[in-house]
């Protein structure tokens, strides 16, 4: 499953084209990174981020955690789920939606792997 955004759809063709056992790619627009307003493509410094949270041109963090439940129907529908998607909807997984991941950073990597364990109840 992927984001729609080029990058990641490209990077999970790649990874299908060396796995072509998988099930066929589903692009869904709600793994879409989060809207940053006039902020895009701007360093997000823990400055940046204040300002960034505080404005109204910016999807808040509530509306994308929203926008991201349709990823529990898509987990209990496969064992497996490879989502090839951006750092904004990784950081919600692990502070809001219930996931764990054994590293402890608040961003990722252009193309890094991250695995996650989802938790119910208290960690």
């Amino acid at each position: 499953m992927t984001s729609p955004l080029l990058r990641a759809r490209q990077t999970a063709e790649l990874i299908a084209d060396q796995h072509p056992e998988s099930p066929v790619i589903q692009i869904a627009n709600w793994l879409t990174e989060r809207d940053f307003g006039h902020y895009e493509g701007k360093l997000k410094t823990d400055t940046a981020r204040i300002e960034m949270n505080a404005s109204d041109c910016v999807e808040s963090l509530e509306h994308l955690a929203k926008r991201l439940r349709p990823l529990a129907e898509a987990v209990d529908a496969y064992e497996h789920l490879l989502i090839v998607s951006h750092s904004g909807v990784y950081r919600r997984l692990v502070e809001s939606l219930g996931y764990q991941s054994p590293k402890e950073h608040k961003s990722l990597r252009n193309a890094e792997f991250m695995s996650f364990t989802r938790y119910f109840g208290t960690r």
